[in-house]
């Protein structure tokens, strides 16, 4: 067991949730539950051996998990044949309970999917898979109610299926391999494939509303019972602006007509009837005064998408020193860009990513300094059910995002190497030991590690299953 005293961000990003509820097991006990965050003490303990944390699907799905309570190999290998699954698109973990666990990289429309988009394309349908393959060993992580173990605890080895051989792994190891995965389509691996396409005798029933309920629905089959028709107007203007854009007067019409059409008994005799066209004008000119809220849904931008251009970098040389401002700059640029060029140039930052760029102690210093440079704009929001504060950054003119063998470059130094040669690095910096600090620190990070220098020869590697 390696000795680890610090968690890789990556590595608690991807297999764990820090916020919610977590379960540990002690070596030798039971599982508890905690309802504290997910500190990294627990997780250093956990890498060491010292016990076992699991934790819940988190809002999006970066790895999903598909667990084998049983040593066969020969049902090993059925599920990764029925799965597609290979050494290019999994890892295979043994677990403590003498199972597996196989780890993959889903996507859908090539962006990592939301928890409920993976439920309803895969998760949901366990029960049957566990009939039609005859597996009851079978289960798909992660889930929002049930917990899995974070991989490389006590006892959890990654292993080559052909020889059985173990892989010990360290944090970096583990993340770089699993970047380096392909991704699975979702849509290639539901078993709603499975299904059979056959419509049934069903007795036809009325629409009722509930939560889920769309705007759409809502469009064509008119108001329904427990909402009310001030709610139901709202959600038939946001549809209707999302479909035909922001062509207001067309809305007024579309709307005027729709109340005509499904409104007409209150209309006839209330008292009240004559207010629903007010109200329904009152709703789209509060939605023209907000346009820019409501333009980017729905989730036009995933949440785990960032990146960054080559002007972003010379910029954030040429005006910050300080090593970690530079970096706390560069992740705010990698978050901002994409957000802005989507949903226009204000757009609303946590202060829990604040927190996690600087610190809780100096992220307010480092705002007040950035609009003292007029670098940063701030503008409180009321966003409806929560608060939070929009933000906007000038920044050089835009060029096309840089990737690294296909992916996201996450750290500082790493994009530094790989755009600027040593020269250009000297000409912006001034200084031959920045230079060298920079290409130093870039070794380190995950984005450049090279296989043949990770302890495992290629030939290993490629025998990953």
């Amino acid at each position: 067991m390696l000795n680890v005293n610090k968690v890789n961000p990556d590595y608690k990003r991807i297999f764990t949730r820090e916020r919610g509820s977590f379960a540990f097991q002690n070596i030798g006990g039971g599982w508890r539950t905690s309802k504290k965050p997910l500190g990294d003490g627990l997780i250093i303990k956990h890498l060491n051996g010292e016990l076992w944390i699991a934790t819940r699907a988190g809002w999006y799905i970066e790895a999903g998990l598909n667990d084998l309570d049983t040593h066969d190999i020969g049902i090993l290998e059925d599920v990764c044949n029925f799965f597609r699954f290979d050494y290019k698109n999994s890892l295979i973990e043994q677990s403590p309970n003498k199972g597996f666990h196989i780890i993959f990289k889903p996507r859908f429309n090539d962006k990592v999917p939301a928890q409920k988009l993976y439920f309803d394309v895969l998760v949901k349908y366990e029960e049957y898979l566990k009939r039609e393959m005859g597996l009851p060993q079978l289960e798909l992580f992660p889930k929002s109610n049930v917990a899995i173990r974070a991989p490389l605890g006590r006892d959890q080895i990654f292993i080559d299926p052909d020889t059985l051989e173990p892989f010990v792994l360290t944090q970096e190891q583990l993340i770089h391999y699993f970047e380096k995965l392909n991704p699975i389509d979702l849509r290639d691996i539901s078993p709603q494939l499975l299904l059979p396409f056959e419509f049934k005798n069903t007795k036809q029933i009325d629409l009722l509303y509930d939560d889920s309920t769309t705007g759409k629905e809502l469009y064509l089959c008119g108001p329904q019972v427990g909402i009310s028709r001030y709610r139901t107007t709202w959600l038939v203007i946001l549809y209707l602006f999302r479909k035909d854009g922001p062509a207001y007067v067309e809305l007024c019409r579309k709307i005027y007509r729709y109340i005509q059409k499904h409104q007409i008994w209150f209309l006839e005799n209330s008292r009240h009837g004559h207010q629903a066209y007010q109200r329904a004008l009152a709703q789209i000119r509060y939605l023209e005064r907000n346009e820019d809220r409501y333009t980017g849904y729905p989730d036009a931008l995933n949440n785990s998408e960032f990146h960054f251009t080559k002007s972003d970098l010379v910029w954030i040389l040429k005006n910050f020193k300080g090593k970690n401002e530079q970096r706390a700059v560069f992740n705010m640029v990698r978050y901002y860009s994409p957000r802005a060029k989507t949903i226009g140039p204000w757009v609303s930052i946590h202060r829990d990513r604040w927190v996690e760029w600087l610190s809780w102690r100096t992220y307010k210093k480092f705002q007040q300094m950035l609009e003292s440079r007029n670098i940063l704009e701030i503008r409180d929001d009321y966003i409806i059910g929560k608060q939070s504060k929009c933000y906007k950054l000038n920044l050089p003119s835009q060029d096309s995002a840089i990737l690294h063998d296909g992916r996201q470059i996450r750290n500082f130094e790493a994009a530094l190497v790989k755009v600027f040669t040593d020269r250009e690095l000297y000409e912006l910096t001034g200084d031959y030991t920045k230079v060298r600090r920079i290409k130093e620190t870039a070794k380190q990070q995950v984005i450049i590690l090279n296989p043949e220098d990770d302890g495992l020869c290629r030939s290993q590697i490629e025998k990953f299953y």
